[in-house]
C-alpha cells in the first residue's frame, strides 16, 4: 500500500475497515487490524478519563490519582480489549458501545493495577 492510499485508508471509519476485513475469505487478519482497534479503544479511554475521571478525582481533592490513571491508560498493548472485541464480533455486527465497554476493560484493569501499587506500597 503506497503512502497515498494509507492516508486515504486512515479516512475510511475503523468499522468500514472491520467490515471489509470480515468480508475477505482468507484466515489471515491483516495485522493493522488490531492496531486499528487499539487506536479507537485509546481514543474513547483517553477521552473518558481526561472528561470525567480526571475532573471528578480533581473535584475530591486527590488530582494526583487523576495524572497516575492517565499514564495507566496512555501505554499499554490493550489485548483485553481486544480479545473482548473480537468476541463481540463472533456474535454480533460492529457496534460502538461494544468498543467503549471495552475500553471500559482497559479502565478496570488500570484500576486494579494502581490498587495492586498501593498495596505493595509501591511508588506510582
Amino acid at each position: 500500500m503506497s503512502s497515498g492510499e494509507r492516508g486515504m485508508w486512515a479516512l475510511v471509519s475503523p468499522h468500514q475497515r472491520m467490515r471489509e476485513y470480515r468480508g475477505h475469505t482468507s484466515a489471515v487478519v491483516p495485522a493493522h487490524w488490531r492496531n486499528e482497534v487499539r487506536a479507537v479503544v485509546r481514543a474513547h479511554l483517553t477521552e473518558f478519563v481526561a472528561s470525567q475521571c480526571c475532573t471528578e478525582l480533581d473535584g475530591a481533592k486527590v488530582d494526583v490519582a487523576g495524572a497516575v490513571l492517565s499514564g495507566f491508560v496512555d501505554g499499554g498493548k490493550y489485548v483485553r480489549s481486544t480479545f473482548m472485541y473480537l468476541g463481540w464480533l463472533c456474535g454480533a455486527q460492529e457496534d460502538e458501545a461494544a468498543l467503549r465497554a471495552s475500553a471500559s476493560l482497559e479502565l478496570l484493569h488500570a484500576f486494579a493495577l494502581m490498587q495492586d501499587d498501593v498495596m505493595d506500597e509501591s511508588s506510582l
